[in-house]
Order: C-alpha cells, then structure tokens, then sequence
C-alpha cells in the first residue's frame, strides 16, 4: 500500500497538478521500502509504485481505449519495476543507483512506445 502511495505522489508532482515537491517525498518513500529487499521484492514494489504513477499520470489515454490504456500502464509500471530491481538493495550506492535507474526509466519512456 505504500508503494502505490508513492507512486500517487509523483503522479501529483507532474502536470497538471504540478506539487513538484511530492516527488521527492514519493521516491524517498519508494528508496525507503526497497532498502534491503530482494529483487523480486524490489520489482514488485517499483511495479505498484508505477501503477500509482501511471493511473493518474496517464488518465488521458483512457479517451482513446481502455485496453490501450490498461497496456500502457502495464508497460510503464514495468520500465519502473525494471529500474527498482537492478537498483542495489542496500548499501551507500542504492539511493543514487535508484535515482540514475528511474531517470533511465524515463528516458526509456520517452522514446518507447511512441518515439517520443
């Protein structure tokens, strides 16, 4: 429950609600339950966390199709989970490591899977 609350947070942090401050309330949190899990642990936390982003994130996409929409969650949440499970588990790296990995997730997300 609360890696989907974080995932709300950053999805309050963008337009057009533009909290900026929550995002970094949102990924402390999702940083703060991934410390010391283990990789499935940290995917499943990145992916719940991503479904909380996207929902709201991509509310729009529901007025073309809902399957689409559903789709492009799932693909987005996973991009998020992808980062969170090669993020380190524990030690000094693992916030900047989860940082760098969800910024790599983003210029994924960009690109894929409309090409920006």
């Amino acid at each position: 429950m609360a890696a989907l609350g974080a995932g709300c947070l950053v999805a309050l942090s963008l337009p057009p609600f533009g909290l900026w401050p929550l995002a970094l309330v949102g990924v402390a949190v999702l940083a703060w339950l991934c410390r010391g899990s283990s990789v499935g642990e940290r995917a499943a936390t990145g992916f719940i966390a991503g479904i909380g982003q996207f929902v709201i994130g991509l509310a729009w996409a529901d007025k073309f199709t809902f399957l689409g929409y559903f789709a492009l969650v799932m693909l987005q949440s996973a991009m998020f989970a992808l980062a969170c499970a090669l993020a380190p588990g524990g030690g000094r790296a693992r916030v900047p490591a989860l940082a760098g990995l969800l910024t790599l997730a983003e210029v994924l997300r960009e690109r894929c899977p409309f090409g920006g």
